[in-house]
């Protein structure tokens, strides 16, 4: 039977960044482009008790509404050359107000976004906004929790 090995023949590599390099890294990770997907949690209760399917579809319809209307945008063009390492953080708001607060920031400080309206119930369930540069984004999504 081949086992694997024991861990007194396993060796670890420790490497050492520079504080040059360490700079580099922070900086290249501010740039990066992200997608922020915000999907509204109080859905999953009553009295609307989506189930995770419908859950995930509002975040499908949402990305692909805003990557379609805004395909000619340069941060989407540049995002979608390298779809096998798209970044995506997805979030949580707490109910529609909190939702529409964060529409409203977004769009008072020029962050392209699109926002989802299940039908025919006409409920706002999410928002996506364009790909920008974390560095960018993130002050504007930095008050909501990861969606879990």
């Amino acid at each position: 039977p081949i086992l694997p090995p024991s861990p007194s023949s396993l060796s670890v590599a420790v490497v050492e960044m520079s504080e040059a390099e360490t700079a580099k890294a922070d900086d290249d990770r501010e740039k990066r482009l992200v997608m922020y997907v915000v999907l509204r949690k109080d859905l999953l209760k009553d009295p609307w008790k989506f189930n995770l399917g419908a859950m995930v579809a509002q975040g499908c319809h949402v990305v692909s509404k805003v990557l379609w209307e805004l395909r000619e945008e340069p941060n989407v063009i540049e995002y979608m050359k390298d779809m096998d390492n798209m970044h995506k953080v997805t979030l949580a708001a707490t109910n529609e107000e909190e939702l529409a607060a964060l529409a409203q920031s977004l769009e008072e400080n020029g962050i392209k976004f699109r926002a989802w309206r299940e039908q025919p119930e006409g409920i706002l369930t999410a928002l996506a906004a364009m790909p920008y540069p974390r560095g960018m984004a993130a002050p504007f999504f930095k008050s909501l929790k990861l969606l879990r």
